[in-house]
């Protein structure tokens, strides 16, 4: 009988000594393992070791105190929303972590201050809105053309397909950077491999992948000339300003 109760004793004083202020405030450090094992493994696991492996450690930079606090504040935050399921909200996990910090036994002055810190950075966080993330629309070849009219810009696709049967790769980067010149074609930086994905579709043949197009640096003019006069027809036609 009084083994269970000594048994029964040593574990609420363990589960009292895990929500006590001086091993809640804590944050953990990521360090590759490096040498940190060289002098507790023989030669032989040291062989087998991964030093740059990344592991967790907690060292005496890890408490936090009201002096500190600021500059941790929100990596123990982060971690602390670590230790529940991935498939809980964040206001949900906030709340449970609002009813967990209740029940922390306050043995120092310091984490008192701690607690109260924490309790109003959570309710803080409560009140925010959660940003949610902005799904970026997917431009149509429309979208990329401008200075002609929205109600001809598929008759332009159909003549400038008709007049450009077999050109691929270096013709048809004179034929986009003329355009552009002329002010009917605007590619934003790094929406050149989505907009070669739309002119694909609408030639709906081989031009040549979006690298033989981008990455051309000089064209000689006997292949610019004979494009710019073809093209200057389609220009002159749908051209609006």
């Amino acid at each position: 009988m009084n083994r269970i109760k000594i048994k029964n004793m040593s574990l609420v004083n363990r589960i009292k000594q895990s929500i006590s202020g001086i091993n809640f405030f804590q944050i953990y450090f990521e360090n590759k393992i490096g040498n940190s094992y060289d002098d507790l493994l023989s030669n032989k696991e040291l062989k087998k070791l991964d030093r740059d492996k990344i592991i967790r450690i907690k060292n005496n930079d890890s408490f936090l105190t009201p002096d500190n606090w600021s500059n941790h504040k929100e990596t123990f935050f982060n971690q602390r929303m670590e230790s529940y399921k991935s498939s809980f909200t964040i206001d949900e996990k906030i709340n449970l972590e609002l009813e967990n910090i209740e029940l922390i036994t306050i043995d120092k002055t310091d984490h008192k201050i701690l607690k109260e810190r924490y309790k109003a950075f959570l309710l803080n966080r409560l009140e925010q809105p959660q940003q949610k993330k902005t799904i970026k629309p997917i431009k149509t070849l429309n979208d990329y053309f401008i200075n002609i009219d929205e109600d001809n810009k598929e008759d332009f696709y159909k003549d400038l397909k008709v007049l450009f049967p077999t050109e691929k790769g270096k013709s048809i980067k004179v034929i986009i950077d003329e355009l552009k010149v002329q002010n009917m074609l605007v590619i934003g930086a790094r929406e050149f491999k989505a907009f070669h994905a739309e002119l694909m579709k609408t030639f709906n043949r081989e031009i040549g992948t979006y690298q033989s197009i981008q990455d051309v640096k000089t064209i000689d003019e006997v292949t610019s000339e004979p494009i710019k006069i073809k093209l200057n027809s389609l220009i002159f036609k749908y051209k609006s300003n």
